[in-house]
């Protein structure tokens, strides 16, 4: 145990070093985040707070009701706590500033949905008049909790991984279409939840590497405890999704697969091979 913690502390160390800030990137951000606002207000100056769902949620029937579903998962917590799994061991700095950012993400949308109370499609609209492709929820729909959630765990991935950063935040754009064309949001809602994400994210990047805690291997540890709990309940439970297993599945496997090879499998191999060559 001893020889675990004392690695993951120094793979914080160096992963932390490797992914300090850029100003490149803040300049993206703060370029995208100015977009966001923008596209907001102009939505709701134009069309107000129900703008362009018709518009979107008419996508619906061009894809099948799997994928939409599918989508939708992206931005659900249990998938985006057993992705990050996948980069735990790796880049231990990257996974608590995920925790970081979802945790000033949590507070700012639970704040304005509690305090906002907007109702969804479903309690404004008649059944006969939009597509529903999941569970039917009336009420707190400003903001979009799962385009928040996309856009913390696919911001700050899009952030330190550049090479990757237009198909991530792509994935996260997929997730918050997806909340409209299902019909449980309003685009503005989504266009909201994208601003909370992508703007804590961003906070969590400079804030992460202030905050010392980050490199306690028994938080690094906790996290990837609660990590594997919610690849159960991603298997267990659809949220309403009945057509999401396909995705769902597979990223519960791999979240709790890569969390046997890195702590229980590789550390066992690693010290046998220390104790023969020894």
């Amino acid at each position: 145990m001893a020889a675990l913690t004392d690695a993951i502390r120094a793979a914080w160390v160096a992963d932390a070093a490797r992914h300090a800030p850029m100003p490149a990137a803040d300049r993206c951000c703060a370029l995208a985040l100015a977009v966001l606002a923008l596209t907001g207000l102009t939505l709701h100056a134009v069309g107000g707070y129900h703008a362009a769902f018709h518009a979107v949620n008419g996508l619906a029937p061009g894809l099948p009701r799997w994928l939409w579903q599918g989508l939708t998962m992206l931005g659900d917590e249990r998938a985006a706590i057993a992705l990050a799994l996948l980069l735990a061991r790796r880049h231990p700095h990257v996974l608590y500033t995920i925790l970081v950012a979802a945790l000033l993400a949590t507070l700012a949308n639970r704040g304005i949905k509690l305090g906002a109370d907007q109702l969804r499609p479903p309690a404004v609209l008649p059944p006969d008049a939009f597509h529903l492709l999941g569970p039917a929820n009336k009420r707190l729909s400003f903001p979009s909790g799962h385009t928040v959630t996309a856009f913390v765990f696919f911001g700050v991935l899009a952030y330190h991984f550049r090479r990757w950063r237009l198909p991530l935040l792509a994935a996260a754009a997929a997730a918050g279409v997806s909340r409209v064309a299902i019909g449980v949001h309003w685009p503005i809602d989504v266009i909201a939840g994208a601003f909370i994400g992508l703007a804590s994210a961003w906070a969590a990047v400079h804030l992460a590497p202030r905050l010392r805690r980050g490199s306690s291997p028994y938080l690094h540890l906790g996290v990837v405890g609660l990590g594997v709990v919610a690849c159960v309940l991603l298997v267990v439970d659809d949220s309403g999704y009945d057509s999401s297993l396909w995705i769902r599945l597979p990223i519960a496997v791999a979240g709790v697969g890569a969390v046997v090879w890195s702590y229980l499998i590789a550390p066992v191999r690693a010290q046998a091979a220390i104790a023969e060559d020894g």
